[in-house]
C-alpha cells in the first residue's frame, strides 16, 4: 500500500513500522527552508555589491592619491642629484633644492666616542665595587653584589644617551664598553666618580697626554684662538673653577679662550710655558695651545679632557666632528649626514683622509621627468576608474545580462562629478594656465583622458610654476608679516582681494627677567628644576657654587636640553631667560632649591627670582570669521553662517594689531579633486561609505532573519519528530491488535 502527493513529493512504502519517517521529516523541512535560501540568495547578491562597491572605492582612492601627489611643491621643483664618486659621498635632493654644482673634498668623517674597561674576570661575577659615579651627568649606583653586566644594565638604564656593551673572551678577558649614541667632538662621554673608585677600578678614567710635545702636551686644533671655549668645545658641564696642571692650578670659566688660557698659564708661576700655535692647511687655520714645562694635568671637571690636552687611556674610537670644504669653503659637522648646508639637500660622507682630501663633484639638477610622470599618474588614475565603471555597466542585448553597475546612480554620479570637475576652468591661478586644455588633456569618445604629451612638455619646461599653480591649493598675501601655511578641504577660494586677517593679539615667548642684579658670585651652588608646559617633564640643571651670573648664563645655553629650549641672556647684571618656542605651548617656570618661590613671586636675593610673563598665542579673525590660535599661527574656524576660511591656516609674525593684510587662497584641480572625492570615501558621511553601510546593515538584516527562521525550523523539526514517533508507536499498537484479533479469528474457525 502507499500514500502519495503531488504537491510533498512524499511517497509512503507501507504503513505501520514500515513508515521510514525520517525522509518524511527531511522533505518536510527541505520545503520549510525554501525562505531562508531566498533570504541566503539575496546575501550573496548584496556581498557581490559590496564587493564591487569596495572595488570602485578603491579606484577611486587611488584617484585621491594621484590628485594628493599633484597637490604637493615637491611635485613641480623635483630635484635629481648625483655624485661623481659616489665612494666619497653620497647626495639626495628634495623639493626646493636649486641646481648646481658643487666640488667636495672630505678631510675626515664624524665619529661616535667610544671608551672600553679594563679586563675583568667575567661578566657574571660580582665585582665587589661599591659606589657612585655619572656617565653624561646622569647618576649610576654600584653595590658590591654587582657584576660587570649588572653594572652595564645600570649605565643603560640611567638614559646618560650612552650604550653600554660587553665583551666576553673567556676568563680574565671580560670587557665593558661605553659608546655614545651621538656622533660628534661635543658628544663625548664625560665620566665622573662621586663616591668609591667604581670608574677606576674599571679602568674606565686612567688618562694619558692625547697631542705630545717635547716637553709637554698640544690641545686639540681649534678654528679660533678667542673665541670662547664654552661654545667651541660644549663645556657647559664643566664643574669646577680651578684645575691643575704641572705643581699648581689655575681658575679656568667657559668663558676662556685659548689666549687667555696661556696667558694664565704664563702668570700661575708654576714653571709651566703656554703659547697659542696656528697651522694652516689647505686654506684652513687652526689654533691649538701647547703647554711646555709641565706633562701632569687634573681631571677636575674633564677640563683637560674637553680640551684634547689629555685622553682616556682606554679611549677605543675618539669623538671627532667631520671636516670638508664645498667650493673651498671649510665647513664641519657632528654628523656624516650633513642636512644644513645646502638647502633641501642630504648629504652622507662617506670616505676622507686629512693628508690627501677625498674629491667628488656634486651635481644637482631639475628632474621635469618626475613632474611629467606625477602628471600621467593621475590620468592613468582616472582612466583606471572610468574603465572599471564602464566595463561593469555593460548590458548585453542578446543575453540580456546586465554588469553590477548597469544603471547604478551612485557609480554614474561618480563618473560624472569627477570628469566634469577636470575641466572647470581654474580662476586667479596667476599664470599662464587656468584650464587642463590648455596642457595636453583632452577626452576621448569613451569619456577617458588623452594626453598630447608635446604640449605638456612644453607647459613643464616654459612655466612649470604656473602648472603647479593650476593643480595645486595655493596661498600668497599682501604683506611679509603674514605668511600663508595651508588650506583645509572645508577651505573655499578667496577671490583676487583674498580674505582680510585682523589681529587683535599678537604672539609673544615666555620670558623671565631677573629683579635684581647679581652682586656677588653664588656662594652656596643651586639646582634649577624647569617644569612647564614646554619641558615634558621635569628638568634639573645644578649651579656650580662660585658661579657668577654670566657662567650661570653660558651653564644654560650650553646645556644639551635647555639648550634646545630657552636662551638665557644678562642684561644690566642682571639674568635673563627667554622661551624659544612662541605662546602657550612654550610656557615653563622653573625654581631654586635656594629659593623656593617661582620667578614672579620677586621675594629673596637669588638670581633666580623675578618676573615671570607667560607667553601668549596669536588672536584675531579670518575673513571676519574666528580663528583659533597657537603660537603664531591662526586657524580659521566655522563660524554661524560664515565658513569660507575654515581650515585655512596662516603665521603672523608682526608686531602690530588691527588689520593686518590679506591672504589670497586659490585652489587648483588637483586640489579640487581630493576635497570632491572626500565627499565619495569620507568614512563617516561619504556617498561610497554611506552606501557600503547600508549594504552591510542590508545583509545584517537578512542574516538576522536567517537565524530567526532557522531556530523555528529546528523547533518545529523537533515537535515533528515527536509526533511521527507517536502515530508510529500508535501504528504499532494497532498491528499488534490486529495481529492478536487475527489469531483469535482463526481458532474459531
Amino acid at each position: 500500500m502507499s500514500i502519495g502527493s503531488s504537491l510533498s513529493g512524499i511517497s509512503f512504502a507501507g504503513l505501520g513500522s514500515g513508515i521510514d519517517t525520517n525522509s518524511i521529516i527531511e522533505r518536510l523541512m527541505s520545503l520549510e527552508q525554501i525562505p531562508i535560501r531566498r533570504l541566503q540568495q539575496r546575501q550573496a547578491q548584496l556581498t557581490e555589491r559590496m564587493g564591487i562597491y569596495n572595488q570602485l572605492k578603491s579606484r577611486v582612492q587611488a584617484l585621491s592619491s594621484a590628485a594628493n601627489s599633484l597637490n604637493s611643491a615637491s611635485a613641480y621643483n623635483p630635484a635629481r642629484a648625483s655624485a661623481s664618486d659616489a665612494s666619497v659621498a653620497t647626495i639626495t635632493a628634495s623639493s626646493g633644492a636649486v641646481e648646481g654644482s658643487y666640488t667636495l673634498k672630505v678631510s675626515q668623517l664624524a665619529q661616535t666616542h667610544k671608551l672600553g674597561s679594563s679586563a675583568q674576570a667575567d661578566t657574571s661575577t660580582a665585582l665587589g665595587l661599591a659606589g657612585a659615579f655619572k656617565v653624561n651627568g646622569k647618576e649610576v649606583t654600584v653595590v658590591a653584589s654587582d657584576s660587570l653586566a649588572g653594572i652595564a644594565q645600570k649605565i643603560n638604564s640611567a638614559g646618560g644617551n650612552v650604550v653600554a656593551s660587553l665583551i666576553d673572551g673567556g676568563a680574565g678577558q671580560a670587557y665593558m664598553t661605553l659608546t655614545s649614541s651621538k656622533s660628534g667632538l661635543k658628544e663625548r662621554i664625560s665620566l665622573q666618580d662621586i663616591s668609591g673608585d667604581v670608574l677606576g677600578s674599571l679602568g674606565f678614567t686612567a688618562t694619558s697626554l692625547r697631542h705630545p710635545i717635547a716637553g709637554g702636551a698640544a690641545s686639540y686644533g681649534l678654528t679660533s684662538q678667542s673665541s670662547a671655549l664654552g661654545s667651541l668645545l660644549n663645556l657647559g658641564d664643566l664643574t669646577t673653577s680651578i684645575v691643575s696642571i704641572g705643581t699648581g692650578s689655575i681658575e679656568v670659566t667657559s668663558s676662556d679662550t685659548l689666549q687667555t688660557l696661556a696667558t694664565k698659564i704664563n702668570a700661575a708661576g708654576i714653571g709651566a710655558t703656554a703659547t697659542v700655535a696656528s697651522e694652516t692647511v689647505d686654506g684652513l687655520t687652526t689654533y691649538r695651545l701647547e703647554v711646555t714645562g709641565a706633562t701632569n694635568f687634573g681631571p677636575e671637571g674633564d677640563f683637560w679632557l674637553n680640551l684634547g690636552v689629555l685622553k682616556r687611556t682606554n679611549e677605543i674610537v675618539a669623538a671627532q666632528d667631520a671636516k670638508f670644504k664645498l667650493d673651498n669653503v671649510h665647513l664641519s659637522s657632528t654628523t656624516n649626514a650633513v642636512t644644513s648646508i645646502i638647502p633641501n639637500v642630504t648629504l652622507t660622507l662617506l670616505k676622507g683622509t686629512p693628508s690627501s682630501p677625498e674629491t667628488t663633484t656634486l651635481s644637482i639638477t631639475r628632474d621635469t621627468e618626475q613632474t611629467k610622470k606625477t602628471i600621467k599618474g593621475f590620468a592613468d588614475a582616472y582612466n583606471q576608474l572610468i574603465d572599471f565603471i564602464q566595463q561593469n555597466s555593460k548590458f548585453d542585448q542578446q543575453s540580456y545580462s546586465a554588469g553590477p553597475l548597469f544603471g547604478d546612480t551612485i557609480a554614474a554620479q561618480v563618473e560624472t562629478a569627477i570628469s566634469s570637475l577636470l575641466f572647470d576652468s581654474v580662476s586667479n591661478t596667476g599664470g599662464s594656465y587656468s584650464n587642463l586644455a590648455q596642457i595636453g588633456f583632452s577626452f576621448d569618445d569613451k569619456g577617458k583622458i588623452t594626453l598630447d604629451e608635446t604640449v605638456l612638455d612644453a607647459a613643464i619646461v616654459s612655466n612649470i610654476s604656473s602648472l603647479g599653480a593650476l593643480m595645486r591649493a595655493t596661498g600668497s598675501t599682501t604683506v611679509n608679516d603674514l605668511v600663508f601655511v595651508a588650506g583645509g578641504s572645508a577651505t573655499r577660494p578667496s577671490g583676487p582681494s583674498g580674505y582680510v586677517v585682523e589681529i587683535s593679539q599678537v604672539a609673544t615667548k615666555t620670558h623671565f627677567a631677573a629683579a635684581l642684579a647679581q652682586t656677588q658670585a653664588n656662594a652656596g651652588g643651586e639646582v634649577l628644576t624647569f617644569s612647564g608646559t614646554l619641558f615634558s617633564t621635569d628638568y634639573q640643571l645644578a649651579i656650580p657654587t662660585g658661579h657668577s651670573v654670566e657662567q650661570t648664563r653660558d651653564l644654560i645655553n650650553s646645556d644639551s636640553k635647555l639648550r634646545e629650549l630657552v636662551s638665557a641672556d644678562v642684561v644690566g647684571g642682571k639674568l635673563e631667560i627667554r622661551s624659544k618656542v612662541w605662546g602657550s605651548a612654550g610656557r615653563f617656570e622653573v625654581a631654586s632649591n635656594q629659593e623656593a618661590a617661582a620667578y614672579n613671586s620677586g621675594v629673596g636675593t637669588s638670581e633666580f627670582s623675578g618676573t615671570l610673563t607667560l607667553g601668549l598665542d596669536v588672536a584675531g579673525t579670518i575673513n571676519g570669521q574666528a580663528a583659533t590660535g597657537s603660537g603664531q599661527f591662526l586657524t580659521g574656524a566655522s563660524s554661524g553662517s560664515n565658513k569660507d576660511a575654515d581650515g585655512l591656516q596662516i603665521q603672523y609674525k608682526g608686531t602690530a594689531t588691527g588689520l593686518v593684510g590679506n591672504v589670497i587662497y586659490t585652489k587648483g584641480v588637483a586640489a579640487k579633486a581630493i576635497d570632491l572625492i572626500a565627499t565619495f570615501t569620507d568614512s563617516v558621511n561619504g556617498l561610497l561609505s554611506s552606501t557600503d553601510k547600508s549594504l552591510q546593515s542590508q545583509f545584517d538584516d537578512l542574516g538576522a532573519n536567517v537565524t530567526t527562521l532557522q531556530s523555528r525550523l529546528s523547533v518545529k523539526e523537533v515537535m515533528l519528530r515527536q509526533r511521527f514517533a507517536a502515530m508510529d508507536a500508535a501504528i504499532a499498537q494497532l498491528q499488534q491488535q490486529q495481529t492478536r484479533l487475527q489469531s483469535m479469528m482463526q481458532r474459531q474457525a
